[in-house]
């Protein structure tokens, strides 16, 4: 049987790349097939405590580690790698890490979820390429696992997702005044601003910043904002009703802000060059911060509780008259929230004092927002 050319070859399977069951039945035609289907089957890899069967004194970074090394033709194709240690929550050693690192020259995006991390994460900053660094719900065993030192580890890292900053800064001395506070004192801070400046596409998603702050750490964090302040191309604002200060940013500083999303907490959709969590108190304060934005900026999306905007629908109006390119979503209220439902008082003044409900088509392919469903457009 003559076979096919190889470029139709690869132009089938990289047309079904995201279906893997066909791509483990095109692994069986032949040995050619077998190996242009590997590419997507190794894609993106996961590695779980409950998918790696392994016995109690193997890790699954360590079972993944060996599976690499007697199958080393296959770690080039892996370039997006997940870790999972949702059932057994165990920490990963520093050293494991990187040896498995270093066995994934194409590595680009790796994320880290649910364990501990321990030990110090040996990498000679060639070896690995990342460009996408992903860590949720990690706790620092001995204070290794800093920001400045990340990003001095991956010269190449781009994108960085965490949900909070505090295991990303060396755990210190906490300050009285907020002992439930881990980022008590952010001494990291100027030398990690000035990594951050030296990034040209920096993305993180914190929410370490959603409490009352201490003035001594208010201080260092407007700091903190001030020197990458010029580097801000796109900022998303996490806003709620509790009480802030608008100033902490130095709107005048964001010489290269262009689009300001404005979000309502809790958010783990991040799409912008810096995410800063801060509570400022929403609505009243939105038309003075929009009418301080610099030229620069082109749009702004805004997403709020109907619930919040209904509380508020007479505040509504300057918003989309502040001088600026504004769209607001407005998405049902997340059932359970105690603020309860749009009343009826509340949706007679946002139909009547702001605009008609539209269907929520537009904008919804990038606008969804799992804590408050599909959103509805206001023009």
């Amino acid at each position: 049987m003559v076979g096919l050319p190889q470029k139709v070859t690869d132009c089938i399977l990289t047309h079904c790349r995201h279906d893997i069951r066909s791509l483990h039945r095109f692994s069986l035609v032949s040995r050619s097939w077998c190996t242009s289907a590997r590419r997507w089957l190794f894609y993106s890899v996961k590695v779980d405590s409950c998918s790696s069967p392994y016995d109690n004194d193997i890790s699954p970074v360590d079972a993944f580690i060996r599976f690499i090394s007697f199958t080393p033709d296959i770690a080039q194709f892996v370039r997006v790698l997940d870790v999972n240690m949702t059932a057994q929550m165990e920490p990963i050693s520093g050293i494991a890490l990187g040896a498995l690192l270093c066995r994934l020259p194409r590595l680009r995006s790796l994320g880290v979820y649910n364990s501990g991390f321990y030990g110090n994460l040996v990498m000679d900053g060639t070896s690995c390429r990342l460009n996408t660094l992903t860590l949720y719900n990690i706790w620092d065993g001995d204070g290794h696992l800093t920001l400045s030192r990340l990003l001095n580890l991956f010269p190449e890292l781009r994108e960085l997702y965490t949900e909070a900053l505090s295991p990303l800064f060396a755990q210190v001395q906490e300050d009285d005044s907020t002992p439930w506070f881990h980022l008590s004192t952010l001494s990291l801070l100027e030398p990690t601003a000035q990594l951050l400046t030296s990034t040209s596409h920096m993305v993180a998603s914190c929410e370490a910043l959603e409490m009352t702050l201490s003035d001594s750490v208010s201080r260092q964090t407007r700091a903190f904002i001030n020197t990458i302040a010029p580097s801000i191309v796109d900022l998303q604002l996490i806003v709620s009703s509790s009480a802030a200060h608008m100033d902490d940013i130095p709107f005048d500083a964001c010489t290269s802000l262009r689009t300001l999303t404005l979000l309502e907490p809790p958010s783990r959709w991040s799409t912008p060059s810096w995410t800063l969590a801060l509570q400022p108190s929403p609505l009243p304060a939105l038309p003075a911060l929009l009418r301080r934005l610099p030229p620069s900026v082109e749009r702004v999306r805004i997403s709020l509780a109907r619930a919040l905007v209904g509380a508020h629908a007479d505040q509504v109006r300057p918003l989309l008259d502040a001088g600026k390119r504004a769209r607001l979503a407005v998405g049902p209220v997340v059932r359970g929230d105690p603020r309860g439902a749009l009343d009826a008082h509340g949706a007679e003044r946002l139909q009547a004092g702001v605009v008609k409900w539209q269907a929520p088509v537009r904008c919804a392919s990038f606008w969804y927002a799992p804590w408050v469903g599909w959103p509805t457009v206001l023009p």
